[in-house]
């Protein structure tokens, strides 16, 4: 219900906004605010509404931080979740360039913390995936080996203060991150089976993560599973796959689109028309010039 569930963030932000305005309130101290705007950017995403999620993204990275404060708790969620929400939101899209691009110019400059880390490992795993895309494998097993090196780090190292509480997590997000990458080079390689394996044990680790509000795991590893078993053939496969995205989030217009896809491929024109139907439907409020749309209306 990701439209009932905008209209209920929109109301908690202009709660949030006037609390701080009348009170003098910092939002390191009202990490509601900040968890909020980060949940608004994930629910828009789900429902295609791109621009309105970068609207937020870019609130979320505007927040003033303070030195003088680096032990508060409500400086993590600036840290982990507003720098990296615009990159988190691109990736969602599949805009792997546009990811790169982004953590590199916001990357922070205190190379030593952990949450600079975490940002160290993600652009590693964002370079390693857009290897990927374009089947340069080498670049891809590259690009892991530097995720690998982070993710052991941050899975060895404990945050010293309040603003690195979430590190742990962070760290467990970079794990996942390991295996979704080294699966998805298994497929580009043509090694069909080890990718899927490989992919499948992802997938449970990342539900093993355990529940977060909103999932920073932002790009569900069943769709690296859904491309592999496309790159093998292996069409019902795939589909099953972003079936499993459904029961995780219920009318993602992302699997419906997916689905659509791996049918066309198979030929079943009736299926993919239906299937691009219900993706018009779930992104029924999404931004009108996506690519993903137009694709769905040469169809009708």
């Amino acid at each position: 219900m990701y439209e009932r569930a905008r209209k209920a963030f929109l109301a908690s932000l202009a709660f949030d906004e006037k609390y701080m305005r009348e009170n003098g309130v910092h939002p390191i101290n009202n990490w509601n605010y900040t968890h909020n705007l980060d949940y608004l950017v994930a629910n828009c995403a789900e429902e295609g509404r791109y621009k309105e999620a970068e609207k937020y993204a870019k609130m979320l990275a505007a927040v003033a931080t303070d030195n003088a404060r680096i032990r508060s708790t409500g400086l993590g969620y600036i840290l982990y979740g507003g720098h990296t929400a615009m990159t988190r939101l691109q990736m969602r899209f599949g805009m792997w360039d546009a990811a790169v691009a982004e953590i590199e110019r916001t990357a922070l400059k205190d190379k030593e913390s952990l949450s600079a880390r975490y940002q160290t490992g993600l652009l590693s795993y964002l370079k390693g995936m857009e290897a990927v895309e374009t089947d340069k494998a080498e670049d891809a097993d590259t690009h892991l080996r530097q995720l690998l090196t982070v993710a052991d780090t941050m899975a060895n190292t404990r945050g010293e203060n309040a603003s690195d509480w979430y590190s742990g997590h962070a760290g467990r997000v970079l794990a996942v991150h390991v295996f979704d990458l080294r699966g998805s080079i298994a497929s580009i390689r043509g090694q069909h089976d080890d990718a899927a394996k490989i992919l499948a044990e992802a997938a449970d680790r990342e539900q093993n993560l355990g529940y977060w509000e909103p999932p920073h795991y932002t790009r569900p590893v069943l769709e690296s599973l859904a491309a592999a078993n496309i790159r093998a053939g292996k069409y019902d496969e795939a589909i099953a796959a972003y079936e499993r995205v459904l029961k995780n989030r219920p009318n993602s217009g992302f699997a419906y689109l997916g689905i659509a896809r791996v049918q066309a491929k198979k030929g079943e024109r009736a299926g993919a028309a239906e299937s691009y139907k219900q993706f018009e439907s779930s992104w029924a409020n999404a931004d009108k010039d996506l690519p993903q749309l137009k694709e769905a209306r040469e169809w009708r």
